[in-house]
């Protein structure tokens, strides 16, 4: 539950010049002297990898629900002592973003990879103090039912995963969210009167769990290979110390195929599906930076979910990369209850700037459309999925 700022500016144009140097530098190669006596350039291949790295990117953002926002977004990769380049880099992602209205987000999330990749940390630790949006719950409600709230959010995860196999990891999860509900700009809405919508007053969800994964992408950043595939469980109860009991469960599957010149398919299929008595805060939903892009996330939302999405990436020149997206989704109160006419599309396309070619780290800006009419605007680090 998170409310996404649109884009007006966020580059680094000091840090693109300084890129093109470095470039022009490397092009000139080593030159060396032909039997003529001329000089020739000799390309050198090398391995320009390192054990560190990472990029933080100003911003200035701008939405009806932020106002004018500014804010940092970094990411930085590293290889812990003992590993070698050709371990996977761990990594942590981190953003720090404040509004005129007083509106904040806090959020740092490692992934580590121990012992030359036989054990998998993964963690995200937020928080916020942000303006969300409700429409309701199902896949009929109108885009007329808005309703906006403020709340403060503080949420932990942190899972252990253990290698079973080349590629695959098993492990247990935790997670910990507090929802506080501050303010309401529609006393008379769902969220101030109808009980059937559960958290309306804020909740604090905790849960244990498992996660599969399957991971055999050739990069975490920016990955023109491989497959993924993760799949979890998790189980809320009061026993536990929250305020409500329920599961959810998600299967996660992404392929990625090569096709010509740098050029690659990504697909994923995504499904999310809740039992019992949950928030609504923690309901599947359709919408956000990583599935559908077009949709404001949470803009559709019940107890399943299911989202097919797809992107074809290219190259353009030095740097710059582009993408086309589209995406299908819908959302039903039961497995049985899915309905071809509850269908929901979302299509856009982007740019990309490699800032880093040998880690193939990647700055994006998206623009999504639904099939209600309204774009929206995405910058991040790495791609969408």
């Amino acid at each position: 539950m998170r409310a996404r700022a649109r884009v007006v500016a966020a580059i680094l144009f000091a840090h693109v010049l300084v890129l093109g140097a470095v470039d022009s530098a490397r092009a000139q190669g080593t030159k060396t002297i032909d039997q003529a006596g001329s000089t020739a350039v000799k390309p050198k291949k090398k391995d320009d990898r390192t054990y560190y790295g990472g990029l933080a990117v100003p911003a200035l953002y701008y939405s009806p629900e932020t106002k004018l926002a500014a804010g940092v977004a970094g990411f930085g990769y590293f290889r812990l002592p003992g590993e070698t380049l050709d371990d996977r880099p761990s990594n942590v992602k981190g953003d720090f973003i404040y509004t005129i209205t007083k509106q904040l987000l806090v959020q740092v999330s490692p992934t580590l990879y121990i012992d030359h990749g036989k054990f998998l940390v993964e963690g995200e630790f937020s928080h916020e103090r942000l303006l969300d949006r409700f429409w309701g719950i199902g896949a009929t409600t109108p885009h007329t039912a808005e309703e906006q709230f403020n709340y403060t959010l503080f949420r932990g995860r942190l899972g252990l995963s253990r290698q079973l196999a080349p590629y695959a990891y098993f492990g247990p999860q935790a997670h910990v969210e507090q929802i506080d509900i501050t303010k309401l700009d529609n006393p008379q809405g769902q969220l101030a009167n109808n009980p059937a919508v559960l958290g309306r007053g804020g909740s604090l969800v905790t849960g244990l769990g498992f996660r599969f994964t399957y991971d055999s992408r050739d990069n975490y950043f920016s990955t023109r290979s491989g497959t993924y595939v993760a799949v979890q469980g998790m189980f809320y109860g009061q026993a536990l110390g929250g305020t409500h009991s329920f599961s959810l469960f998600t299967v996660d599957i992404r392929k990625y195929i090569p096709l010509w010149f740098g050029h690659t398919l990504a697909l994923q299929g995504y499904g999310a599906s809740t039992f019992w008595d949950v928030p609504f805060s923690h309901l599947p939903a359709l919408g956000g930076q990583f599935r559908m892009r077009g949709y404001f996330e949470g803009r559709f939302r019940d107890q399943n979910a299911v989202i097919t999405q797809a992107e074809y990436r290219f190259p353009i020149a030095w740097r710059f990369g582009g993408v086309a997206f589209g995406s299908v989704g819908m959302v039903a109160p039961s497995l049985l209850e899915f309905k071809p006419s509850d269908i929901k599309g979302a299509a856009g396309g982007g740019v990309r700037f490699m800032f880093d070619r040998d880690e193939r780290l990647n700055g994006r800006f998206d623009v999504g459309v639904s099939n209600e009419g309204e774009p929206n605007f995405y910058i991040q680090i790495n791609e969408a999925f």
